[in-house]
């Protein structure tokens, strides 16, 4: 089977990869049948067409690839660095 995998990004443990949704079951088994201890998992492209892929958004736009800055939401709260639980060891 030859594989049409038109893009194959990855940044240390991440994978970003374009392929047609049909032969996307079979690279996620050979894949996870590398190593026992290694599995994948794959993440479709939403309604909006985009996926956040680490600090981008990628979006699909008339079959064009725009990437864009995605910040994810940060809800203010912050954790002191003098916190020390010590009831929790």
């Amino acid at each position: 089977m030859i594989l049409l995998i038109s893009v194959y990004c990855r940044y240390v443990d991440d994978i970003f990869m374009i392929a047609p949704i049909d032969i996307v079951p079979h690279i996620i088994d050979t894949f996870n049948s590398q190593h026992d201890r290694i599995k994948f998992t794959v993440e479709f492209e939403k309604e909006n067409h985009c996926l956040n892929f680490l600090d981008t958004s990628i979006i699909n736009k008339n079959n064009k690839i725009i990437i864009d800055w995605y910040k994810k939401i940060f809800s203010d709260r912050y954790l002191s660095f003098f916190f020390n639980p010590s009831y929790l060891s």
